[in-house]
């Protein structure tokens, strides 16, 4: 296992491509965001995210969230409406998932199986740059099912850290708990702070 140091507000190109690299060969890795730490792989890898699923000891029932580098990708993932986009425009750095339409075929069953998807775009400058380079990413938070969701790289389970193929470190995670969870359809708070 790999452990890179970074600074997640950073631009460093060089980091974003070599990550990005990694990330287009199916490499499953942990990352910092705004909320918590977060394990993923690019959507492109359906056995990854079933390896993924494993390592949480996650129920293949409980749908994983995709992160996007902008509100142009999202879209052409999913299905907004004006003020759905309006929503997410002021509020992807706050905190928040959002449960939207996807469109049929381009995001994996095994992903979310209904016709609707949680969707972050992560305000961290290093980390949209590596998702805009490669492709959008599975994000789940790092830890085993049912437990406390980790801030930072000392609080994930080393049962996960041994199974992945690299490590993000970029400190404490601003907020330091799960994201808020709401449907924009029915603007339902389906999981608080």
């Amino acid at each position: 296992m790999k452990i890179l140091k970074i600074d997640p507000a950073s631009q460093q190109r060089d980091i974003i491509l070599k990550i990005s690299k990694e990330i287009l060969e199916g490499k499953i890795f942990v990352y910092p965001t705004d909320t918590v730490y977060g394990i993923g792989c690019g959507i492109s890898f359906e056995e990854k995210i079933k390896e993924i699923y494993e390592i949480k000891k996650r129920s293949f029932d409980k749908p994983v969230s995709i992160a996007f580098s902008d509100l142009g990708v999202l879209k052409s993932y999913t299905i907004l409406s004006k003020e759905e986009e309006e929503f997410i425009k002021k509020n992807y750095d706050k905190g928040y998932t959002f449960v939207v339409r996807k469109k049929r075929g381009k995001i994996p069953e095994i992903v979310s199986k209904g016709s609707k998807v949680g969707v972050r775009i992560i305000p961290l400058k290093l980390i949209q740059g590596i998702i805009r380079e490669s492709m959008p990413i599975i994000t789940t938070s790092a830890n085993l099912s049912g437990k406390k969701a980790p801030a930072k790289i000392s609080e994930i389970e080393k049962e996960i850290l041994k199974r992945v193929d690299f490590i993000l470190d970029g400190g404490k995670c601003k907020l330091g708990k799960p994201s808020r969870v709401i449907d924009l359809e029915t603007m339902e708070i389906l999981r608080d702070f």
